[in-house]
C-alpha cells in the first residue's frame, strides 16, 4: 500500500490486551481529547488525562449529531444498485440528504478534526454500505479538502475496491478515485500513488468502474506520466481477463431465459477497457514503448479472434486501427493482425467498411509489401471457421488492389498473381468456394482488366474455377433450372446470432449455382476474342457443369442414392433397393466397367452396416454376381466382385466353402485384350487379374479360427498355383502366400510375416538395385501370354471377347511389362499376417488331420522340371529355399523331400533347367546358383538320403565349381557345411574335392571361399584321416599359389584402399534375416582383389594348420618343399622371405620333430645345487637363456622363438674322481657366491657344449652374447608378454523370447537349455581367477566379470568367450548393465543366440567395434512363442535338443564385405552347430583384425611381433661391421665346400645365406637327417 495511516499521522496501534498494551502516542491522546477514539482504544493510563469539560462536550455533540442522521453510523439502511449509474445516482441522492449534512464540513470546523470525523465514518465496524454511503457524501466535496484529507479518506476506504467487497462499496471507492483524479492538482507521485489504487485486481464486474477512475486520472489517455510502462502492463494484463469475465457473463446470461438480455457489468467494462485502449493509442501510442505496444495488440488479436460478438469486434477493430495510424502495428503481430481484419470484414457486414479502411491504412505503409505477401500467403490457410472468413476477407483486399493497379499508394498486384496464389486455397470449404468464384466474377466483371485477363493463363483461370466448384453433386432437373446443386450440411460460422445451419449452406450452394451462371455468363461476351486453347478450357468448364450424358447421371444418382442411405440397412427397404441396383447390374447391357465396379462397391459398403440375420441376403447377392457376371466379364468387375466376396465370407464363412469356390474358378483366366486383340500395356494395376489374391486376403483372416474352410482354402489355392494356362498374375499372389508357410516346433501352422529371399533375388535381377536397363521394363516378347488356352468363341452382343486371343498373334511384339514381383515392391501379402501360430490348424500327420505341405512340394516340384511362366518359375526359384529352412514342415512329407532332391540335383547335373528370357540380364549361372540354395537347404534333410543320395549331393556340389561363373563360391561354402553335416561323404569325396580346388586357383575371385574351407576342414582330422602325402602336398600348393597371388595384388594395391563404399552395393540392411545369401556378383567378388592382406594372412594360417595336423613322422618330408615355395624373389630377382615366411619356418622348425604340446618352466634348483647363474644369447633367429647351478651344474634351458618358447633341463652325468686322482684346486672366486658355494660350473660352458665346436664360426654366425642390464631385461620381459598364440574374443549373447533391447538382452543371467548345450559344444568352462592365460579384458582377480567363461585353443589360436549370462548382473546400480556392454561392444565378432522369434537388428547394440554378428535362431520358432510354448521347450529331452535345427548367419555392418561361409544363412542341428560357430567366429575374427587395420597396413600376428623383437636385440647389439665374403667350411647341400674353399654370401635372417639365394640355407631338414627307425 503506498500510504499508510503512520503517514498521515491517524494511525490506530493495533489492540492488544491490556497487559501487551503500547503507552498511547501524541495523536492517540489528541484524538481521545477530542472523543474520537473508542472506549476500548483508552487505556488506564489515558483515563489519567481527562480532557476539559467543554472539549468532551463538543465531541460528545459531534457524535450525536452525526449518529441522529438518517444514514449516521447506527443506520441500518440499505440501498440497491440499479442497472444504469443515473438511476443509481438519483436515488442515492434522494438517500443522503440527511446523511451529507452531517458529514459536510462547516466552516467552524477545522480540518484536522473534520479528518477524523470523516475517518471515523469509514471505519470498517461499520457495514460496507453505510461505508459506500459516506464514500459518496465525501466525494461531493472532495475537491474543498486538503491533500492529506483527500489522503486520510482514501487510506480508510481502501478496502472498499478490493475483489471482496460488495458491487456498491467498489463502485463508490473508483468513483471517489474518479473525482479526486479529476481535481487532482498534486506533484506526478501522488498521480503514481493514485493510479497504484486504481489498478488493484478486481472481478469484472467492478472493471467499469475502475476503467472510469483510470480515463479521470490519465485525461482519457492523453496524460500518463509517470506511470507510462505500467500502464501499458496493467491494459495488457486485463485484457484477457476481463475478455474471459464477459464471455462467461454471455454465456450465463444465455442460459438464463429470466435474465433481461442486456450487457451486463462484465461486458461493459470490456467495452470500456476497448475504448480506454483506442483512445489511448491516439492520445499517447508515442509513450509506450514496442514490448507494452506488442503486448496490447496481441491481446486485442486474440480477443477479436475468440469473440462471437459483433460489438467486441468494433472495438477491436477501433484499436487496430488507431494503433495503425498513430504506433503502427508490431511486425510479430503484423500477420495475424491482418488474418483478424479479413476475417472480420467478411464475416461483419456492419464492420465491413472500418475493416477494409485499416486494412488499406496498413497497405499505405512502408510495410506494404510485406502486407502483400501475407495476404497472399493467407490464401493458403487450413479451411476451418475462422479461415474461411479470412480467406474470403483477403480476397477482397487483393481484389481491390488489381483493380486498382493504377493507384500510387497502394501496391500493384496482378491478376496472375492472384490466381497462382488461388492455386493454394484449401476448397473444402464451401465458403471458402463461394468467395474464390466471387473474386473471379468480379474481375471479370471489370472491364479495365479484360485485357490483362485475356493475356494470362487460362488454363490456370479455368482449373481454379473448377477447383472452387468443388465435388459438387450435380442433378439434372428438366422441370427447373438445369444448373442447381444439391445442398449438403457445411461448415458452421460462430456469430452473434444462432444461425438455421441446414439454411446457410443451402444458400452457400446457391450463391455458387449463380457465381457459376455469372461466370458462365462473362465468358460468352469474351468468347470471340478467345485463343483456340482458351476456347477449348472454356468449353471444358461447360462440359464439366452441362452432364449431359445418361451413364454419368445413373453415376451421380448412385452416388446420391448412397450417400443418402438408400441401399444401407438403416433403410427400412434396404433390401428391395438393393435388389433393384442388381437387376440393373443384370440387365443392362450398356454400362460400362466402372459403374459395374460402382454398383458391386454399393454392396460391399453396406456390408459393415448388416447384421447376423442379414447374412443370407448377402450370400444370395455374391452367387446372382457369380452366376450374372458372364455378362459383364472384365478385369475390374471380377477383382472388385471377389474382393466383396471375400469381404462377406470374412464376416460371415460359408458353409459349403468348395462349392462357392468352383464357382470362381471360370474367373482364373480372364484377360484384358485390346480392340485389336493384343495384350494391354500392364501399367495399370487393375489390368491384370488379382482375383486370387482376395483368397489370400480371406485365408489369413481364417488361419487363427476355421481350420476346415482353411484348409479348403489351401486346397483351391494349391489348384490355382499348379494350373500352368491361368495368367501369372492370378498364380503370382497364391504363390507368395504358399511360399510363406510355415509351422512351428508342435505343428502349428502360421505365415511369415517378411519374406526372407532378398538377396537371392538380387541375384535373378529382381530388386531395383540390380535390374538392368533391358529388364526393367520388358520382358521377353512370349513371356506374358505364351501359356495362353486355346480360342473361346466371343459373345454375340458384339462386345469385345476380354478372355483369348488368337493364336498366331500371341508374342507378336515386346511391351513395356515391368516384372510382377520384385524386391522392394507391393507388399507381398494383402494384409499382415496373424502374429502368432494358428491354435486350430497343424501340418498334416496320421494322428493328426492338416495342411498337406506334400501337395505343395508336387506343385513345385512340376515347376522345377516342366517350366513355364518366368515370373512363377523365378518365383519359386528365389523362395523355395527359405521354406525348405523350416524341416518342421515337411515332417510328413519324407517321399516328397526325396524326390525334390532328384530333382535339383538332376537339374543341376545335366543342365536341363529352363532356360532365362534372353532380356533378364539372369544368366543360367544365376538359375544354378538358385538351385544350389535349395540343395544347401535340403542338407538338413540328410537322415532322409541313403549314403548314395549323400555322396551324390557332394559330387553336385562339385560339379558347381568351375560349371559355371556364379555358382563356385557357393558350392565350396555349402561343402563346409556338409563337414558337418555328411562327414561321411565328406571323408569318401575328400580327396576329389581338394584336386578340384587345385584345379581351379587360377579363378582367384575363390581365393578366400577355398582357404576358409580348407582352414575348417584342417580342424575336423577325422575327415582326412585317410589323406596321403601328395594330398596334403596338394593342400600346401594351393595355399602357396594364393600367396603369390596376393604379393601381386598388394603390389598394385594403392596405399590407400578402395572406399568401404564399393561394398555396399546391393546389400541388406543390418537385419538379422535369412536374405543376406551372396552370389559372385556384387560387392563381394572383389574381396580378394581388394583386400588380399587377409589371402595372404589366410594362406599362412591354413599351411600352419595343416602342417600341424601333419603325422609327427611325416613333417619333415615336407619342410623342404614349404621352404622352398615360401620364398619369393624381389623385383631385383633377390629371394627374400618375408616376415610371415620367417615365423611359419620357425614353427615348422620347432615342431617338425616334436609333438608333446607346450612346456612350462620348472627349474628344479636345491639348496644343495648352490648359487644359479644366469645368462642370454641371441643365437640366429631365437634367445637361449641358460640357467646353471654353478655347484651341481643342474641347468634350465630357455629358447624363446617367434613361434614358440620352449624349456628343457639339462645336467651332466659326473662321475666321482678316481681315488688317486689329485684334490681339485680351491677357487678363490667362489668367495663372491658364499661360503657354501663351489663353482664348478658356468652357464656359457653349457651353452658351448650344446651350439659350438671349435670350428671356425664367421662372424655373422656368432652367437651374441647379450649384456645382463636392466635394457635386456625388460626386452626380454616385453617378449614374454607376447602370446604364443593369436588370442581372440568373440561375444556369446543370449536373446530371450521377444527381447530385442540393448538392456533387457544384457540383464539376461541364464539361457535356455538349448544355449547352455551350445555353450558347452563352443569351448572349455575355466576359472577366471588366477588364469594363466589372456582372458581377454576379463578380470582374473576380483570377480568382477564373473567367476568362469568358456575359451577353446589349440596350437595356433585361443578364443576366450565373453558369455554376459555367466557375468554379474546388478540392474539396481547398473540397470543398462554397462559392465557387461563394455565387453560385447568392444569385441569385433559376436555370436547371437536369437530365441526371441524377432529377427536380430545389427545395430542392437551400439558400438564402433562391432563387425560381425553370427546370428542363430531356431528355425521352428520366427515369432515370440507364447509362454506354453516356452515351458515345452525347456522340458525337452538333451536328445530333442540336439536334434533341433537352427539357422545360422552371419549379418555384417554395414561397411563390412560379406565374406563368411555363412552370408547366407545355413541349417544345422544343436549337434553340429558349436563347431561351425566356432570356425566362422574364428575366421570372422581374423578378417576383422585385417579389415579395421587395412588402412594401415598389415596385421602383425603375435609370431610376428615377438619375431620383431629378436630382430630389434639383434640389431642393437649384433657387430654390424662384419664382412659378408667368409670362410665357411663343410656345408652341406647343392653345393659342397672343402677345406680352403671361399663362401660367399650375404648376411640374411641372421644367418649367412649362400650368394645363389637363401632357400638351400633354410631347409634345416637336410642336415638334421631322417627320423630314427621306429623300433
Amino acid at each position: 500500500m503506498p500510504w499508510n495511516l503512520q503517514r498521515l499521522g491517524l494511525a490506530n496501534p493495533a489492540r492488544e490486551p491490556d497487559q501487551n498494551r503500547e503507552p498511547l502516542t501524541l495523536i492517540d491522546r489528541y484524538r481521545a481529547h477530542l472523543g474520537l477514539m473508542y472506549p476500548e482504544d483508552v487505556g488506564p493510563d489515558s483515563r489519567t488525562s481527562s480532557p476539559s469539560i467543554t472539549e468532551r462536550m463538543r465531541s460528545i455533540a459531534t457524535r450525536r449529531s452525526f449518529a441522529s442522521s438518517p444514514y449516521g453510523l447506527g443506520s441500518r439502511g440499505r440501498t440497491t444498485e440499479s442497472s444504469h449509474d443515473e438511476e443509481s445516482d438519483r436515488s442515492r441522492e434522494s438517500s443522503q440528504q440527511g446523511f451529507s449534512e452531517s458529514l459536510r464540513r462547516p466552516p467552524s470546523l477545522p480540518e484536522p478534526v473534520f479528518r477524523e470525523h470523516a475517518v471515523q465514518a469509514l471505519d470498517r465496524i461499520h457495514s460496507q454500505d453505510k461505508r459506500a454511503e459516506a464514500v459518496y457524501v465525501l466525494a461531493k466535496d472532495i475537491g474543498f479538502y486538503s491533500g492529506a484529507t483527500q489522503k486520510a479518506i482514501i487510506i480508510a476506504a481502501d478496502d472498499l475496491g478490493h475483489s471482496g467487497a460488495s458491487l456498491k462499496a467498489r463502485r463508490a471507492f473508483f468513483s471517489l478515485l474518479e473525482v479526486i483524479a479529476i481535481h487532482l492538482k498534486q506533484p506526478l507521485d501522488n498521480r503514481l500513488e493514485i493510479f497504484e489504487y486504481i489498478v488493484v485486481e478486481v472481478d469484472g464486474k467492478g472493471v467499469h468502474y475502475q476503467v472510469k477512475a483510470l480515463r479521470a486520472l490519465t485525461k482519457d489517455g492523453s496524460f500518463l506520466s509517470p506511470f507510462e510502462a505500467d500502464y501499458a502492463a496493467y491494459l495488457a494484463r486485463l485484457l484477457p481477463k476481463q475478455y474471459l469475465d464477459a464471455s462467461a457473463a454471455r454465456k450465463k446470461n444465455r442460459g438464463d431465459s429470466n435474465q433481461a438480455k442486456l450487457p451486463g457489468s462484465e461486458e461493459r467494462g470490456l467495452h470500456s477497457l476497448l475504448d480506454l485502449v483506442a483512445d489511448t493509442f491516439k492520445m499517447s501510442s508515442a509513450t509506450f514503448d514496442n514490448v507494452g505496444v506488442n503486448a496490447i495488440i496481441k491481446e486485442t488479436i486474440q480477443i477479436a479472434e475468440k469473440t462471437i460478438s459483433k460489438r467486441d469486434m468494433s472495438k477491436a477493430v477501433g484499436i487496430l486501427r488507431a494503433t495503425a495510424e498513430h504506433a503502427g502495428i508490431p511486425p510479430q503481430q503484423l500477420r495475424q493482425c491482418l488474418e483478424v481484419l479479413c476475417a472480420i470484414s467478411n464475416a461483419i457486414t456492419e464492420q465491413k467498411q472500418a475493416t477494409l479502411d485499416c486494412i488499406f491504412l496498413l497497405l499505405r505503409s512502408p510495410d506494404q509489401k510485406v502486407i502483400v505477401e501475407n495476404l497472399l500467403e493467407t490464401l493458403a490457410l487450413a479451411p476451418n471457421d475462422r479461415h474461411s472468413h479470412t480467406v474470403g476477407g483477403a480476397l477482397t483486399v487483393l481484389c481491390r488492389l488489381v483493380s486498382d493497379g493504377g493507384n500510387p499508394d497502394l501496391p500493384a498486384v496482378t491478376f496472375p498473381q492472384l490466381i497462382d496464389a488461388l492455386d493454394e486455397v484449401h476448397f473444402a470449404s464451401r465458403r471458402t468456394r463461394r468467395d474464390c468464384l466471387k473474386a473471379i466474377s468480379t474481375l471479370l466483371r471489370d472491364q479495365n482488366l479484360t485485357n490483362r485477363i485475356l493475356s494470362s493463363n487460362w488454363e490456370h483461370l479455368v482449373k481454379i474455377i473448377l477447383t472452387a466448384t468443388g465435388d459438387e453433386n450435380y442433378i439434372h432437373d428438366k422441370t427447373s433450372d438445369p444448373l442447381t446443386i444439391r445442398a449438403y450440411l457445411g461448415t458452421h460460422v460462430a456469430s452473434d446470432t444462432t444461425f438455421d445451419e441446414t439454411a446457410l449452406d443451402r444458400s452457400l450452394a446457391d450463391d455458387i449455382t449463380d457465381l457459376l451462371n455469372t461466370i458462365a455468363a462473362l465468358f460468352n461476351p469474351l468468347w470471340l476474342r478467345l485463343t483456340p486453347e482458351q476456347r477449348q478450357l472454356v468449353s471444358l468448364f461447360y462440359f464439366k457443369l452441362r452432364l449431359i450424358l445418361p451413364i454419368d447421371t445413373l453415376k451421380s444418382l448412385l452416388k446420391q442414392l448412397s450417400r443418402s442411405g438408400y441401399f444401407d440397412p438403416g433403410n427400412s427397404e434396404w433390401r428391395n433397393h438393393q435388389f433393384e441396383v442388381l437387376r440393373l447390374f443384370v440387365w443392362e447391357r450398356d454400362l460400362n466397367s466402372e459403374t459395374c465396379c460402382m454398383i458391386i462397391d454399393i454392396f460391399a459398403q453396406a456390408l459393415p452396416l448388416a447384421q447376423n440375420q442379414d447374412s443370407e441376403h448377402f450370400h444370395v447377392i455374391v452367387l446372382r454376381l457369380l452366376n450374372d457376371i458372364e455378362d459383364q466379364l472384365s478385369l475390374p468387375v471380377i477383382n472388385q466382385l471377389t474382393k466383396f466376396a471375400v469381404a462377406l465370407w470374412d464376416k460371415w464363412p460359408p458353409l459349403h466353402t468348395e462349392e462357392i469356390l468352383a464357382r470362381f474358378w471360370p474367373l482364373l483366366n480372364v484377360r484384358d485384350m485390346t480392340s485389336e486383340g493384343e495384350p494391354q500395356a500392364w501399367s495399370a494395376e487393375l489390368k491384370l487379374n488379382t482375383v486370387s489374391l482376395p483368397f489370400v486376403e480371406l485365408f489369413l483372416s481364417y488361419l487363427p479360427k476355421y481350420p476346415h474352410q482353411t484348409t479348403d482354402i489351401y486346397d483351391f489355392m494349391i489348384e490355382i498355383s499348379k494350373a500352368h494356362d491361368l495368367p501369372p498374375s492370378v498364380r503370382i499372389p497364391v504363390l507368395r502366400l504358399l511360399a510363406r508357410l510355415r509351422c512351428d516346433s508342435f505343428g502349428r501352422i502360421f505365415v511369415a510375416e517378411v519374406s526372407d529371399s532378398l538377396s537371392l533375388a538380387s541375384t535373378l535381377s529382381r530388386t531395383e538395385a540390380t535390374i538392368g536397363p533391358a529388364g526393367r521394363y520388358s520382358l521377353d516378347r512370349t513371356s506374358l501370354h505364351d501359356d495362353l488356352p486355346p480360342s473361346r468363341s466371343g459373345r454375340a452382343s458384339g462386345k469385345l471377347n476380354l478372355r483369348t486371343t488368337s493364336g498366331h498373334d500371341r508374342g507378336a511384339r515386346a511391351l513395356p511389362t515391368p516384372p510382377l514381383w520384385m524386391y522392394p515392391g507391393a507388399p507381398g501379402l494383402p494384409q499382415e499376417p496373424p502374429k502368432h501360430p494358428s491354435a486350430v490348424l497343424f501340418t498334416h500327420t496320421a494322428s493328426r488331420p492338416g495342411l498337406k505341405l506334400s501337395e505343395w512340394l508336387i506343385v513345385v516340384i512340376d515347376i522345377l522340371q516342366q517350366g513355364g511362366h518366368w515370373e512363377v518359375y523365378s518365383y519359386v526359384l528365389v523362395h523355395l529355399p527359405s521354406q525348405l529352412s523350416n524341416p518342421s514342415l515337411f515332417a510328413d512329407a519324407a517321399p516328397h523331400i526325396k524326390l525334390l532332391r532328384n530333382v535339383i540335383v538332376s537339374l543341376l547335373q545335366n543342365g536341363n533347367f529352363q532356360e532365362p528370357p534372353s532380356n533378364t540380364n539372369v544368366s543360367r549361372g544365376d538359375v544354378a546358383l538358385c538351385l544350389y540354395y535349395s540343395l544347401t537347404m535340403l542338407l538338413a534333410y540328410n537322415e532322409l538320403f541313403a549314403r548314395g543320395e549323400q555322396d551324390e549331393i557332394i559330387r553336385t556340389f562339385l560339379t558347381g565349381i568351375g560349371n559355371w561363373d556364379r555358382t563356385g563360391k557357393t558350392c565350396i561354402q555349402s561343402l563346409a557345411v556338409c563337414c558337418h553335416q555328411m562327414p561321411g561323404s565328406i571323408t569318401r569325396a575328400l580327396p576329389g574335392i581338394v584336386q578340384k580346388m587345385s584345379q581351379i586357383i587360377t579363378q582367384s575371385n575363390l581365393a578366400i571361399d577355398i582357404l576358409e574351407f580348407l582352414g575348417g576342414l584342417a580342424r575336423l582330422p577325422e575327415l582326412y584321416s585317410n589323406f596321403r602325402e601328395e594330398e596334403f602336398r596338394t593342400v600346401f600348393a594351393v595355399c602357396v599359389k594364393y600367396l603369390e597371388h596376393a604379393r601381386e595384388q598388394r603390389q598394385r594395391l594403392p596405399t590407400s584402399i578402395t572406399s568401404e563404399a564399393d561394398y555396399n552395393s546391393n546389400r541388406l540392411s543390418g537385419v538379422s534375416t535369412k536374405s543376406s545369401a551372396t552370389s559372385e556378383s556384387g560387392h563381394n567378388v572383389d574381396v580378394h582383389r581388394d583386400l588380399p592382406q587377409y589371402v595372404f594372412a589366410l594362406a599362412y594360417h591354413v599351411i600352419t594348420i595343416w602342417f600341424l595336423s601333419l603325422k609327427l613322422v611325416d613333417r619333415s618330408n615336407h619342410v623342404g618343399w614349404i621352404t622352398a615355395n615360401l620364398a619369393w624373389k624381389d623385383p631385383d630377382g633377390n629371394e627374400y622371405m618375408e616376415e610371415q615366411s620367417q615365423v611359419t619356418l620357425d614353427m615348422m622348425h620347432r615342431v617338425a620333430y616334436l609333438d608333446l604340446g607346450e612346456s612350462t618352466p620348472n627349474a628344479p634348483f636345491q639348496p644343495a645345487d648352490g648359487a644359479v647363474l644366469k645368462k642370454t644369447w641371441i643365437v640366429g633367429l631365437s634367445l637361449i637363456t641358460i640357467e646353471t647351478a654353478v655347484g651341481s651344474g643342474l641347468t634350465q634351458i630357455t629358447k624363446r622363438q617367434a613361434s614358440g618358447t620352449t624349456y628343457a633341463s639339462y645336467k651332466a652325468h659326473t662321475s666321482p674322481l678316481p681315488s688317486h686322482h689329485v684334490p681339485m684346486p680351491d677357487d678363490t672366486s667362489s668367495a663372491m657366491l658364499g661360503p657354501e658355494s663351489r663353482i664348478n660350473v658356468f652357464p656359457n660352458h653349457v651353452f658351448l657344449q650344446l651350439t659350438s665346436t671349435i670350428a671356425p664360426n664367421p662372424a655373422p654366425m656368432e652367437p651374441i652374447c647379450l649384456p645382463d642390464d636392466d635394457m635386456v631385461k625388460r626386452a626380454i620381459s616385453a617378449f614374454d608378454r607376447n602370446d604364443t598364440v593369436d588370442g581372440y574374443k568373440v561375444g556369446v549373447v543370449y536373446v530371450g523370447n521377444g527381447q530385442r533391447e540393448e538392456a533387457e538382452i544384457l540383464a539376461n543371467d541364464q539361457g535356455s537349455k538349448a544355449f547352455e548345450t551350445f555353450l558347452e559344444g563352443l569351448g572349455t568352462i575355466v576359472p577366471l581367477r588366477g588364469a594363466g592365460f589372456n582372458t581377454q579384458g576379463l578380470d582374473r582377480e576380483e570377480g568382477v566379470d564373473g567367476s568362469h567363461t568358456y575359451a577353446w585353443r589349440d596350437r595356433v589360436a585361443e578364443i576366450v568367450y565373453h558369455v554376459p549370462t555367466m557375468m554379474p548382473t546388478d540392474l539396481e546400480h547398473d540397470p543398462a548393465c554397462v559392465a557387461k556392454k563394455r565387453h560385447i561392444g568392444n569385441d569385433f565378432v559376436n555370436i547371437i543366440f536369437n530365441e526371441s522369434g524377432l529377427p536380430f537388428k545389427f545395430d542392437t547394440f551400439p558400438s564402433q567395434f562391432n563387425c560381425v554378428n553370427i546370428v542363430i535362431a531356431p528355425e521352428d520358432r520366427p515369432a515370440p512363442a507364447d509362454e506354453e510354448a516356452v515351458i515345452r521347450d525347456e522340458y525337452r529331452s538333451p536328445e530333442d535338443v540336439l536334434k533341433t535345427f537352427y539357422t545360422i548367419q552371419t549379418v555384417s555392418h554395414p561397411s563390412f564385405p560379406l565374406i563368411s561361409p555363412a552370408a547366407s544363412y545355413k541349417l544345422l542341428p544343436l549337434a553340429n552347430l558349436p563347431n561351425l560357430a566356432r570356425q566362422l567366429a574364428l575366421q570372422c575374427s581374423v578378417f576383422s583384425n585385417v579389415w579395421t587395420n587395412r588402412a594401415g597396413g598389415e596385421v602383425i600376428s603375435s609370431w610376428r611381433n615377438r619375431l620383431r623383437e629378436i630382430h630389434k636385440l639383434r640389431e642393437r647389439y649384433a657387430n654390424t661391421g662384419t664382412s659378408t665374403s667368409a670362410k665357411f667350411p663343410g656345408a652341406k647341400g647343392n653345393k659342397t665346400y672343402a677345406p680352403g674353399d671361399t663362401f660367399k654370401g650375404r648376411v640374411e635372417m641372421g644367418g649367412l645365406a649362400e650368394e645363389e639365394g637363401v632357400i638351400a640355407g633354410l631347409d634345416f631338414s637336410r642336415w638334421a637327417g631322417p627320423n630314427p627307425p621306429l623300433s
